[in-house]
């Protein structure tokens, strides 16, 4: 190969790799973005769910309701 070719070859190789990991790098961006918006959704389902939790311990009449023995 002369030089020409065989820089030819090298910068036809580094675009090749470029664009694989431009591709890898916007899945992975894309996964990651899914991923935080799933772990908010799950953050406010998980506030809701002890605020719940929080009024059934009260008990109807706003009065702490005893808890058995085995908690």
């Amino acid at each position: 190969m002369t030089d020409k070719q065989d820089l030819a070859a090298r910068l036809d190789d580094l675009e090749v790799r470029f664009a694989f990991q431009e591709e890898a790098i916007e899945s992975l961006s894309d996964i990651a973005s899914r991923q935080w918006k799933e772990i908010d959704r799950l953050q406010k389902a998980l506030g809701l769910l002890g605020d719940r939790v929080a009024e059934l311990e009260e008990g109807e009449d706003g009065v702490p309701v005893d808890r058995p023995p085995h908690y």
